[in-house]
C-alpha cells in the first residue's frame, strides 16, 4: 500500500514537472519572437537613395523607422549586391537610403566613429541596417556574411518588412 502511494505521488510530480516544463517552453517561445517597427513601402516604387551619414544620424534621432546601407564607391561587393538587388527593391518598393562613406567630408577614423556610435557595428562594405524607433534593430553586415539578394530577402523577412 505504502509503495502504491509512493508511486501515485511520483507519478503526480511526474506530471507537474512535465506540465511546467511545457508552459515554461511555451512562454519562452512566444515571448522570443520579437516585432519589429514597420516600415513604410511603396510597392513597384522602390530605390535606393543618397543620403550623407549627418542627415541618417539626424533620421535615427528623430526616431524614423528606415532600411540603411553603408557603401564605397568602388566597392566591388556593394557594386554586385546593387545589380543584384535593384530590381527586387523597386518591385518591392523599399526605400533603401544609402551612405557612401568615401563622399562624406570627414576622415575615415571620423566616419567609423560615427557609424558605430550610431548604427552599431561595422567594418567592412556592403553592410545594411534597419534602423526603428531611434536605434539599430537589426544588422545584415558584409563581416559576417556575403551580402547578396538571396541573404538581403531573408533579412527583409526576418526583419517584417517582407511578409512573403
Amino acid at each position: 500500500v505504502v509503495a502504491t502511494h509512493a508511486k501515485d505521488i511520483v507519478d503526480k510530480m511526474k506530471k507537474r514537472v512535465i506540465v511546467s516544463l511545457c508552459l515554461c517552453l511555451a512562454l519562452f517561445a512566444g515571448c522570443s519572437s520579437k516585432t519589429y517597427p514597420k516600415v513604410e513601402l511603396d510597392p513597384g516604387k522602390g530605390e535606393v537613395k543618397s543620403i550623407t551619414l549627418d542627415d541618417a544620424i539626424e533620421k535615427k534621432n528623430n526616431n524614423e523607422n528606415f532600411l540603411l546601407i553603408i557603401t564605397q564607391t568602388y566597392c566591388g561587393f556593394c557594386m554586385d549586391f546593387f545589380s543584384e538587388s535593384d530590381a527586387y527593391t523597386k518591385e518591392k518598393g523599399i526605400t533603401l537610403w544609402c551612405i557612401t562613406l568615401d563622399k562624406e567630408n570627414r576622415s575615415t577614423e571620423q566616419n567609423l566613429s560615427l557609424v558605430h556610435d550610431n548604427f552599431g557595428d561595422f567594418s567592412t562594405t556592403p553592410s545594411l541596417y534597419f534602423v526603428g524607433e531611434g536605434e539599430t534593430q537589426s544588422t545584415l553586415l558584409s563581416s559576417e556574411e556575403s551580402v547578396t539578394l538571396e541573404s538581403y530577402q531573408e533579412w527583409l523577412k526576418e526583419i517584417q518588412v517582407i511578409t512573403e
